[in-house]
């Protein structure tokens, strides 16, 4: 299950609209739309907004749909050594 596949499984299941969401969230419908289609992907904190809204736990949307925010990612690999360390670098930086 990808994250966006989720996140639309569950606001269905809260029983709410993509707009309801987007509002609760402060994002456009249209960007909802776009995550439930897996073409663009949220930040941690926005991610965090989401199971908010949808009465879920983080960790839980991060864990079933196999899901890594790139924020972590980066700061993944600059802890690890990466030897694309330069580029996590530039990302947390620009955070």
């Amino acid at each position: 299950m990808t994250l966006g596949n989720y996140i639309r499984t569950e606001r269905e299941a809260c029983g709410l609209t993509g707009a309801k969401l987007a509002l609760l969230t402060d994002v456009t419908p249209s960007w909802v739309s776009k995550v439930e289609n897996d073409h663009v992907h949220p930040s941690i904190m926005l991610l965090a907004k989401i199971a908010s809204a949808l009465e879920t736990p983080v960790m839980r949307m991060i864990n079933l749909a196999h899901y890594i925010p790139q924020e972590v990612r980066a700061a993944l690999m600059l802890a690890s050594g990466d030897p694309r360390r330069r580029k996590a670098t530039t990302h947390v930086e620009r955070i």
